[in-house]
């Protein structure tokens, strides 16, 4: 094996472990359910379907499930290996098709590290479509094909009819992104159609039968697109998904919906420095990939599930163009030797990639590093409400649960899963057009027994004011409502809940029922909904609402375990770590709320109240070192903070440096005037410190502006010791 091949070996493993990283993270697309239950029919029925056969609302339309084949592999892996095997499989294709981009780069003489860099560059790019799905073999095929078919005179080369043609009969069959290699085709045909144009105009010999292979190969490609069970509705559907029309009409989908700048700094990053080394490529300029750019920029731009494909062919791109750039470089300086260039390249990658990786899986966050599923995505405890209630029939579900309910509950059929077909995009439109009395009649039309729906859902709000339906359960995903018929197995009734409504945000709603007279009865709901559901945020938290409000320090325990269950929601939406602290400071309870407060400071960053109230719950723990050092970190960030303030001086005063504590006290009571803290620590620091006509004045000011202070009766035995008493 020559240098070049190690060199090249070496640098596609390297931008295939960065990609295997990014690629490996816990399962937490709610589309991955749905294909699994697609491979499953299949193997179940021994036939592709082409029409819905899931829906209870859509059942037999048409549908075209292009990704029928991966869909049967990803059901027998699930079925040997489980979800960890499904995303180490991904993770490994993904990385082999950021490794082979590398290979086939330096192949067609890029250099391999340039290829590398450029690539590992694009992995982030890439993070929000590297899911567990049919796509993912996308990332191997994609750059098979630009490369093979960018080198000059491909179209004469037997082997690239040998390896496209084969290679496009499975694309075909595994996912709607065979187009793209109908297109780089196509490209490739322009290019020779327009050096020939050219060359005729110049009056020299065109080159008329690389124009007409590169046209043939388009044309072969473009026949074996109908090389699928489906023949021309395939490529018909795919053509019409790609279009504005069908991104505007799916644009309640995330994926379809078009980008935003300012949140993908990295695409735009990767975009501009693509277009700029154009200019450096300037001397020999190709339509192949200057049209290439352009089009995976345009599909990216108006629709997020392009950022995988655009990610990796402008980083083919890039590295190409920059590769003169190195030439001349190369000229003018002695490069480093080869196993330095790797290095350098290597170190380079790791810390982007560290960065990067660090960037996109936070805590609390969709994407988990390791295998597995994230369960915090999916309605997990619900479904298995349902099942053990031995639910079937239909069941009215939001556009995110379907395809869970799919693969979990197979005696239920969902009104829609996540699989985009215009019958279901037309329904969801006419149902949300229906007024209360209208929905009420369909549902009773369609024999609707359940309903599933996301919390934020507004379909959860017009089944809440159902008469023949209420709340049977929820999580920290959904909300099961049960109609007054449904039964569990075995007999018997299903308890349902009165006072919870978990389908509102605010949890607010609880506060006037914990003061009044059915406080009982719904904090005997709320301890049930604890009970069915342990480990989950929401029952939780609403019981700890509730209890905070009732004055109970119980209501701690419930924030701590609600956290645990879920630091997403607790500190992103719900501020758990500052409400958590604040009760548990007035309770007398602030060394419980310690891991809640580490927890609230690792997802929320450095917030100076939650270290001043982490600091105190080391105070009361005795911890003292590591409580100074969280008050100064505090007051280095505010250094008004009265709570930090008020308490750092107590430290100090207990330790020995009441002459340090003075001052502290004293710009407290500046900045909070009102405060019994800082006006009975102030006193207490002057008297530690020996100033008894000090401490005297002080005391008496306490009493005077806090008369009534729970403090008062020693503040008056202190000032009477001082000889200030009357």
């Amino acid at each position: 094996m020559s240098l070049s091949s190690r060199s090249a070996l070496a640098a596609a493993a390297v931008a295939g472990g960065v990609a295997f990283l990014f690629a490996f993270h816990q399962i937490y697309d709610p589309d991955f359910w749905w294909h699994l239950a697609t491979g499953r029919w299949i193997l179940a029925n021994g036939r592709i379907p082409h029409a819905d056969p899931f829906s209870f609302a859509t059942a037999g339309a048409p549908w075209v499930p292009h990704s029928w084949l991966p869909a049967i592999g990803m059901a027998l892996l699930y079925g040997k290996w489980g979800a960890a095997g499904i995303v180490v499989a991904k993770a490994l294709v993904v990385a082999a098709g950021f490794g082979l981009a590398v290979l086939l780069a330096a192949r067609a003489g890029v250099h391999p590290w340039l290829a590398a860099l450029a690539a590992a560059a694009a992995v982030p790019v890439t993070f929000p479509v590297l899911q567990e799905r049919p796509a993912a073999v996308m990332f191997v095929l994609l750059p098979t094909f630009y490369w093979l078919l960018a080198t000059p005179g491909a179209e004469r080369r037997v082997r690239t009819w040998a390896v496209l043609l084969p290679l496009m009969a499975l694309w075909v069959n595994v996912h709607g992104s065979f187009l793209f290699a109908v297109a780089f085709a196509g490209l490739l045909a322009t290019e020779r159609a327009a050096g020939a144009a050219a060359a005729a105009l110049r009056k020299e010999p065109a080159d008329v039968r690389g124009v007409l292979l590169a046209a043939g190969l388009t044309l072969a490609l473009g026949v074996l697109t109908l090389a699928s069970p489906f023949g021309l509705e395939l490529p018909r559907q795919m053509i019409h998904d790609v279009t504005a029309h069908a991104l505007l009409r799916t644009a309640q989908i995330q994926e379809y919906q078009p980008i935003v700048w300012s949140e993908r700094p990295g695409f735009a990053a990767l975009v501009l420095a693509t277009g700029a080394s154009f200019v450096a490529a300037w001397r020999r300029p190709r339509v192949y990939p200057l049209v290439a750019y352009a089009a995976f920029v345009w599909v990216a731009a108006h629709s997020v599930r392009f950022l995988g494909a655009a990610g990796i062919v402008l980083a083919g791109i890039l590295a190409w163009n920059l590769q003169p750039v190195l030439d001349r470089l190369a000229r003018r300086v002695a490069l480093p030797r080869p196993w330095l260039q790797g290095a350098a390249a290597t170190l380079a990658i790791g810390v982007f990639a560290a960065a990067s990786l660090r960037a996109v899986l936070v805590t609390g966050g969709e994407a988990r590093f390791g295998a597995g599923v994230n369960e915090g995505r999916f309605p997990g405890p619900a479904v298995r409400f349902l099942s053990e209630a031995g639910f079937e029939g239909n069941l009215f579900d939001s556009w995110d649960l379907g395809g869970y309910v799919l693969w979990h509950l197979p005696r239920a059929r969902p009104l829609v899963d996540g699989r985009a077909l215009p019958a279901q995009f037309e329904l969801l439109e006419r149902l949300e057009s229906m007024d209360a009395a209208a929905l009420e009649r369909w549902i009773g039309e369609h024999d609707v027994k359940g309903a599933l729906l996301l919390r934020q859902d507004p379909f959860a709000e017009q089944f809440a004011r159902l008469p023949r339906f209420q709340r049977a359960f929820f999580d920290d995903r959904a909300v099961v409502f049960l109609r007054d018929d449904a039964a569990p197995r075995g007999g018997g009734a299903v308890a349902r809940y009165r006072f919870i409504r978990p389908e509102a945000f605010d949890p607010s709603y609880l506060a006037p029922i914990a003061l009044g007279a059915d406080a009982a009865a719904a904090e005997e709901e709320l301890r049930r909904a604890v009970a069915a559901a342990p480990d989950t945020f929401q029952p939780r938290f609403l019981l700890g609402f509730f209890l905070e409000v009732r004055g109970d320090p119980e209501a701690i325990d419930h924030y701590v375990a609600a956290a645990r269950a879920s630091p997403g929601l607790a500190f992103a939406h719900y501020q758990l770590g500052i409400r958590a602290g604040r009760f548990a400071l007035a309770t007398g309870r602030a060394a419980a709320v310690e891991p809640l407060l580490r927890q609230a400071l690792e997802v929320q960053g450095k917030s100076p109240e939650l270290q001043a109230m982490l600091a105190t719950s080391l105070y009361v723990q005795r911890r003292l070192p590591e409580a100074e050092e969280q008050y100064r970190r505090a007051l280095a960030v505010a250094p008004d903070l009265e709570l930090a303030l008020s308490n750092l001086g107590y430290l100090y005063t207990d330790t020995g440096r009441a002459r340090l504590a003075v001052p502290l006290f004293e710009r407290a009571r500046r900045v909070a005037p009102g405060s019994e803290n800082a006006a009975y620590g102030l006193a207490y620091a002057l008297e530690a410190a020996g100033d008894r006509p000090g401490a005297a004045r002080a005391w008496r000011t306490f009493l005077s502006e806090f008369p009534d202070s729970g403090w008062a009766p020693k503040a008056r035995a202190r000032l009477a010791a001082a000889g200030g008493g009357r």
